[in-house]
């Protein structure tokens, strides 16, 4: 079983690296990604919903914008896709947590990691939501439920419904963004946030994680006080199905 395991691993990380080698090109040839993002990109202000395929997602790819969401305003909603049964009761009360933290509006969908299933749960919620914003783990994030969710997503675009800007965040694999938020100043909230999971800091410093990853992305800036942002790949809906049917060929 573990190495039936291990192949499987490894050959999704395969995918993932050719999927990623052309994802780059198309990037690239389309206008989509640029080298460097020197100053901080404004909010796509608005009613914002939030995809995270587990509870803690948001908080490691997003929660620093999401704070600054809330300072001005924007209504939330925050979906978590994916169930975790051993754990679903502690994990659903970590997500409620972060609801009452961030002012957000809470939803488990409690799904299993299945694209057709996923899709019935999210097309009500898109549909009374009616997003300006939407954000998503982008597509080539190494990690099976973050690729499923996505895929769900793009079966709902290719049927017509409309989500409003997609603003793809990272959590376990880099991306190449053209969109970069400064949250320097919030870096002590956003700790906080990501303090919430007792039952995911037992095995994984996401803690470090997440504010290495947002220190990392502050380097980016061209303020000189700069010591954190956030990024994003931010595509309209045509991009994002565009993108969906490219990665799909490979």
């Amino acid at each position: 079983m573990h190495l039936w395991s291990s192949l499987r691993t490894q050959y999704r990380q395969w995918r993932v690296r050719r999927k990623t080698q052309h994802f780059i090109r198309l990037a690239v040839t389309r206008g989509w990604t640029t080298a460097r993002l020197p100053e901080s990109s404004p909010l796509r202000r608005g009613r914002v919903l939030v995809l995270a395929a587990h509870v803690d997602d948001e908080a490691i790819g997003c929660g620093g914008t999401l704070l600054l969401h809330r300072q001005v305003n924007d209504p939330v909603h925050i979906v978590y896709v994916l169930e975790d049964p051993p754990r679903r009761q502690v994990r659903e009360q970590e997500g409620d947590r972060i609801g009452k933290r961030l002012g957000a509006t809470i939803t488990h969908l409690r799904c299993s990691a299945d694209s057709d299933a996923i899709v019935a749960a999210l097309r009500p919620i898109l549909l009374h939501e009616r997003p300006d914003v939407l954000y998503v783990p982008w597509a080539l994030d190494n990690h099976e439920g973050h690729l499923v969710v996505n895929y769900a997503l793009g079966q709902l675009l290719q049927e017509g419904v409309e989500c409003g800007e997609l603003w793809c965040y990272e959590v376990w694999t880099p991306l190449i963004p053209n969109r970069i938020v400064d949250i320097t100043d919030l870096m002590d909230q956003k700790q906080h946030l990501l303090q919430q999971y007792p039952s995911q800091l037992a095995t994984n410093d996401i803690v470090s994680m997440g504010l290495g990853l947002a220190r990392y992305r502050g380097g980016f800036l061209s303020r000189k006080d700069a010591a954190a942002a956030e990024v994003f790949l931010a595509l309209s809906s045509t991009e994002y199905r565009q993108l969906g049917q490219a990665l799909a060929k490979k």
